[in-house]
């Protein structure tokens, strides 16, 4: 190896100490309190919440809604209250445990309400459905594109509607289609079919789904190629039926209650793909507790598995957004919600779906905010495939509900932005004096590296090309198996 300038002793930046734990060769550590060395590992301990990020300070805002779309960029939807009432979006990107935003942008100028959006990921459009509430509350759509990693650029309203709607959902459902579900004027449920070509969506007729109720969910089933919408029928009972879409038009299976109470207009939905299952999580009228339900399709049906709880005491899912969405890194599915029986603080809970039924772990309360003893409202997820994080946005209580987001980090790692120390040279047992190659030192117990690449620590001990939600620097690549250490 060729060196240049004046080179640091390798024996001056090695650091010994005693390690706690095993240590493999070439592994990251990070000093303890103790100053002995351990490897930096994920703890298992359960989610860690970043720090909340402001896209929208002007004043409230409200229907929020998100997705994960294009060059690992996300993009947020919402009311703007500080503007008029006007729809806006704003693009965001995950950078660790920090997001940062481009400039927001308005939809529709003038009153929006019921907003729903998703992102095709065939054609890389984003889906925007509402309220026109400049336009005798109309429904309307509007096909986004991402601009310069930071913008949206939005085409030409065209009405699903032409009269009153309320309670709009929409999904991509492939091939270029689009299905939007809503509720008109007299109360009725209907759904059409959008077919997107560049900026523009041209739609079928319009298909009755029920006499009656609130639109609560839509979700869709790519292993089944069918939608699942969720309504409350007559009685105010949550009704399912499955959503055939063919060329321009759709039909709907048979109705299959969700539970035997009733529920209120609480409900939310996400398909797993790793099961082929749809979950659906909701709350009780009366005892007003977190339930959830397992639904399978089965031709042009659904059914449901066992109710289970989530949470025992009085909940809030949002009406807008996705509070359930699907984590593929952790194979579970998340819910977010507001929990009465810890101050209404935002609240994530996994589940993990086996056959039917789904099984719930410890909840965390993610509400940053804890301190003003107000809360976080209507709080949506995504997941973020690029970073591996899921990422909440919401409308904060104690700040003048304006609009943030954050980073949650499904579990929690001994690495800090300040205790990593470097590579162990060799493998060590508990308790042997372990040599740590610190700052400037060059470790070669690595493999597959990229010469003249930065690489960072990870949560869970690995090293890569981009920072964890604990941003912290490995060094860089001289080889495919030698890293200078950063000092």
């Amino acid at each position: 190896m060729k060196y240049i300038g004046n080179v640091q002793s390798q024996a001056n930046a090695e650091v010994f100490a005693v390690a706690s734990g095993a240590l493999g060769n070439g592994k990251t550590c990070i000093v303890n309190s103790d100053g002995t060395v351990s490897v930096v590992s994920a703890t298992g301990g359960g989610p860690e919440a970043g720090t909340a990020v402001t896209f929208e300070d002007t004043a409230a805002i409200s229907y929020i809604c998100s997705v994960f779309g294009q060059n690992n960029t996300f993009t947020v939807v919402y009311r703007d209250h500080g503007n008029s009432n006007y729809g806006t979006s704003v693009v965001g990107s995950v950078s660790g445990s920090s997001i940062s935003f481009g400039t927001p942008v308005v939809f529709n100028s003038a009153s929006t309400l019921y907003i729903d959006l998703d992102y095709d990921i065939s054609g890389a459009k984003y889906i925007v459905c509402y309220t026109d509430g400049g336009d005798s509350n109309k429904g309307k759509a509007q096909v986004g594109t991402l601009i310069n990693n930071n913008a949206m650029s939005w085409g030409a309203e065209r009405e699903f509607k032409n009269g009153e709607v309320n309670h709009n959902r929409v999904r991509y459902v492939a091939n270029a289609k689009i299905l939007i579900v809503y509720r008109d004027g007299s109360d009725d449920a209907h759904g059409v079919v959008g077919t997107i070509s560049n900026t523009a969506i041209s739609y079928g007729s319009e298909t009755d789904i029920s006499g009656g109720g609130i639109i609560q969910n839509l979700v869709f089933d790519s292993n089944a190629e069918k939608a699942v919408v969720f309504y409350l029928d007559g009685s105010e009972h949550t009704q399912a039926r499955t959503a055939t879409v063919s060329s321009s038009s759709v039909s709907f299976g048979t109705a299959a209650a969700l539970g035997t109470a009733i529920q209120q207009s609480q409900c939310a939905s996400c398909f797993d793909p790793d099961t082929n299952k749809i979950i659906a999580a909701y709350k009780t009228t009366g005892t007003a507790q977190g339930k959830a339900r397992v639904g399978t399709i089965s031709g042009t049906d659904i059914s449901f598995g066992t109710e289970a709880t989530f949470n025992s005491d009085n909940i809030t899912l949002t009406s807008s957004g996705t509070p359930v969405i699907y984590d593929p890194d952790e194979d579970k599915v998340a819910i977010s919600y507001r929990d009465a029986g810890n101050a209404n603080r935002a609240t994530l809970i996994f589940g993990t779906v086996s056959g039917t039924d789904i099984s719930f772990g410890t909840k965390f309360d993610y509400d940053y905010n804890t301190a003003t003893n107000k809360e976080l409202e209507q709080t949506t997820l995504l997941y973020d495939t690029n970073s591996d994080k899921i990422v909440s946005s919401f409308r904060d209580e104690g700040d003048n509900y304006n609009g943030k987001s954050l980073v949650i980090s499904a579990q929690g790692t001994n690495l800090t932005s300040e205790n990593f120390i470097g590579f162990s040279n060799a493998a060590y047992a508990n308790g042997q004096t372990a040599t740590i190659q610190a700052g400037g030192s060059i470790n070669t117990g690595q493999s597959s590296l990229t010469a003249g690449q930065q690489y960072f620590v990870q949560e869970d001990g690995t090293i890569g090309l981009t920072a964890d939600s604990t941003s912290v620097i490995a060094g860089t690549a001289v080889s495919a198996t030698d890293l200078i250490v950063k000092g």
